[in-house]
């Protein structure tokens, strides 16, 4: 799997569909786009799951209506274009593409090492991952560090902000040591309203002149993400109390739950399998489920207060990725 690397849009870009963009791109591509050369570039990444538009939907905007007038460069990093093709986070055969920044032999990962390699020849000013989630959800930035310039960033798009360390094989992490870095998410995917957020957001970013001044974070909501909640390997899931024939069933309103601050004995579904578990991963990788899970019958109840975050309604996204993340509220010192 090659990177390839463009010094100009090529032809039919800014009109392309997403699924369409195997016709015009030979692959994951770096594409440079000229703004003005005295400020240092801005890095933005779309694609990384082919089934999250937004964010190519709003570069193309932008740079439709800025007729190539920019007041900085743009690197614009387009991942998985054979994904988005099928409308898919990533093909089966595939690593997933925000799970491949902390080296590796794979194909993915190669690739992963060249464009970090090829970005180390810049000085960036600052660097966007572009991402989409399934359920209900605030638009909101996360940071893998808590340096003035990182939050300085993060508030120009949210003031709801997520702090994770875990996983360390995203795209922001990798990113972070090369420049203020931040993952933006943005709602469901394609939606108008977030296509004209993130657009406005990324042509603030590039008028912007400084990210180091001084900062106050009582206007931002802070969460640490401290777990997050795996199914077993191939376990049947749904959505409604009924549904015994499967081996959970959460509730159907779950994703109503996201960024809601939860009490102990909230339900969150039903275990129709006892001989299986919910996971709970903290960020060492260890599993404390029954720290925040407890089992009651067939209900499944928080044992600890949490706000969740990506709870999802898709089961395939559940499978490949995970149910939801488990957050606190974090005071920055």
């Amino acid at each position: 799997m090659k990177l390839h690397c463009f010094d100009s849009l090529p032809e039919g870009f800014l009109d392309a569909k997403a699924e369409d963009l195997e016709k015009i791109l030979p692959g994951p591509s770096l594409i440079s786009i000229p703004g003005d050369e005295t400020k240092d570039p801005l890095f933005l990444s779309v694609l990384l799951h082919g089934n999250e538009t937004t964010g190519f939907y709003a570069v193309q905007r932008l740079l439709k209506e800025s007729e190539g007038k920019l007041a900085r460069p743009l690197l614009l990093f387009v991942g998985n274009i054979s994904a988005a093709a099928k409308a898919l986070r990533h093909l089966p055969e595939q690593r997933d593409y925000n799970r491949i920044w902390s080296g590796g032999h794979s194909a993915e990962q190669k690739l992963a090492t060249a464009l970090l390699e090829k970005l180390r020849e810049y000085k960036l000013f600052a660097g966007i991952d572009i991402h989409n989630n399934t359920g209900n959800n605030p638009y909101y930035g996360c940071i893998n560090y808590l340096k003035p310039e990182f939050l300085n960033l993060a508030r120009e798009f949210s003031s709801t902000l997520v702090y994770f360390i875990k996983p360390d094989s995203v795209l922001s992490m990798a990113l972070s040591k090369l420049c203020p870095a931040i993952t933006i998410e943005c709602g469901v995917s394609g939606e108008e309203a977030g296509i004209e957020y993130v657009m406005n957001f990324i042509k603030h970013c590039i008028d912007l002149e400084d990210l180091s001044s001084e900062y106050a974070t009582d206007d931002l909501n802070i969460y640490h993400t401290i777990g997050r909640i795996i199914l077993p390997q191939g376990a049947t899931l749904g959505f409604g109390e009924d549904l015994e024939d499967l081996d959970f069933s959460f509730v159907q309103d779950l994703d109503q739950l996201n960024f809601q601050d939860l009490d102990p004995g909230t339900v969150l579904g039903w275990r129709n399998n006892f001989d299986l578990k919910l996971s709970v991963l903290d960020e060492s990788g260890e599993d404390v489920s029954d720290k925040y899970i407890e089992y009651q019958g067939r209900e499944i109840t928080l044992q600890s207060k949490i706000t969740p975050a990506m709870f999802t309604l898709d089961t395939e996204v559940i499978h490949q990725d995970c149910l939801g993340y488990v957050m606190e509220h974090y005071l920055v010192k």
